[in-house]
């Protein structure tokens, strides 16, 4: 799996949420990597959340390939950095 860290800058005294979705770019969905969508939710008091993107492995050698992971549609947060 490849793992992504997000966090927040500060602690809310409110839930957070955030959703989440992978985009192709060398590496494609279905192929390289198993698409991956879905929201986090930060808990008050909570800074760090992490997805896990499934990798599809293969025998083949093949470049460094790349997907993006992109963040949108913030609840009580804005977003310094939308992908990875």
């Amino acid at each position: 799996n490849a793992t992504f860290t997000v966090s927040l800058s500060a602690s809310s005294l409110s839930a957070v949420t955030v959703l989440y979705s992978t985009i192709d770019g060398t590496a494609l969905a279905g192929s390289d990597y198993t698409q991956t969508n879905g929201q986090l939710t930060f808990a008050p008091g909570e800074t760090t959340k992490m997805i896990s993107v499934p990798i599809i492995g293969d025998t083949v050698t093949e470049p460094t390939e790349r997907f993006r992971i992109v963040l949108a549609s913030p609840t009580n947060a804005t977003l310094s950095r939308a992908e990875a």
